[in-house]
């Protein structure tokens, strides 16, 4: 019994510590960016919340910034922050600090509020990594090569899989959000639903507008960037860079708009 209760206990750390690695990293990165905005002028704060997918579909901070320029958005201070595979629920440690930075806009990553792991997927996730500290690996994910690394395999719209038994178009984080986006807005900071442009497959699409029908019926206001047709041999950069700027381009006409009660911004 002792021996169960110190396993279980070793388990609880070692997810813990993986937590908090991701956790600290980014708190970092969240201050970071408040003092580089604080050197600016009139800087222009967006803060994206995403998986795998936003970073893959992404360019890095001075790459936004330059796309951002040519829509007409100035000195932009870009932060996206991923946790792959990641819930809403794992960037709840973060949103007081992101609330204090006062950011321009935040964005969240439709995949993020359609994922919904079990605890069982967290007990693996964590077992996987110990595991590998028998061959050298370090138990703690390189925090770095999250937020950064980046495959060639451009992800489609939907980004998350659905989970078994689940409808592709529900977003069982999305009741977690609607409560963050009314903190935020009477902070007066807009947070919107970012939804990847809808793929060539019907079930994309499907769950694409389903999506957006749900977080339209909560008041939260969707952000679709809109992707004109790329040729079949565009590289991964290529693809990466047609991405941000139709990003890019609805951050600009959203910033533009007018924050009336029937604007698009909460």
């Amino acid at each position: 019994m002792l021996l169960l209760a110190a396993a279980g206990g070793g388990l609880w750390m070692a997810h813990q510590m993986r937590m908090e690695a991701f956790v600290r990293f980014n708190l970092n990165r969240i201050a970071n960016m408040a003092d580089r905005a604080g050197r600016q002028t009139a800087p222009v704060t967006v803060v994206a919340l995403g998986g795998g997918g936003l970073r893959d579909r992404t360019l890095d901070e001075s790459g936004m910034a330059e796309v951002a320029a040519r829509h007409g958005v100035d000195q932009l201070q870009f932060l996206r922050i991923v946790h792959p595979q990641g819930e809403f629920a794992d960037f709840t440690p973060l949103l007081d600090r992101i609330l204090r930075l006062k950011p321009t806009l935040v964005l969240v990553d439709r995949g993020v509020l359609a994922r919904e792991r079990s605890g069982l997927g967290d007990v693996e996730a964590t077992l996987l990594a110990l595991a590998g500290l028998w061959q050298g690996r370090d138990v703690l994910p390189d925090q770095v090569a999250i937020q950064y690394g980046r495959s060639c395999a451009l992800v489609p719209a939907g980004a998350a899989p659905p989970a078994a038994g689940r409808d592709e178009g529900d977003l069982p984080g999305l009741p977690a959000l609607t409560r963050f986006a009314g903190r935020a807005k009477a902070a007066g900071i807009p947070v919107l639903l970012l939804d990847p442009a809808p793929a060539a497959q019907a079930g994309e699409a499907a769950a694409a507008s389903q999506a957006a029908s749900q977080a339209a019926a909560q008041g939260l206001p969707v952000l679709r960037p809109a992707m004109t047709a790329q040729p079949a041999a565009a590289g991964c950069q290529e693809a990466r860079a047609a991405w941000s700027a139709a990003l890019m381009a609805g951050v600009a006409g959203t910033l533009a708009a007018p924050r009336t009660e029937s604007a698009a911004l909460p």
